[in-house]
């Protein structure tokens, strides 16, 4: 088996209040039972409360091209 590294970026994806504030999922709260089902998220500035399907934030990670390893004979010492 052989490993091998990749570079990797990064992503969030978040809801933005009309404040400027920023929704963050309320993990203490159950979700609605809608179809589809919606969680409770809290602006972050002022409190204010909206449901989404989706979980905010979202972060996901883009995998990119493999990152070659210098082999011993050309690392400089």
């Amino acid at each position: 088996m052989k490993e091998q590294k990749f570079t990797c970026n990064p992503t969030i994806i978040q809801t933005i209040c009309d404040c400027g504030g920023v929704f963050i999922i309320d993990r203490s709260a159950s979700a609605l039972t809608s179809d589809p089902p919606k969680m409770k998220h809290i602006c972050d500035k002022y409190g204010k409360v909206e449901y989404f399907q989706s979980l905010y934030p979202i972060v996901f990670f883009e995998i990119g091209k493999p990152i070659e390893e210098e082999s011993p004979s050309k690392v400089v010492k």
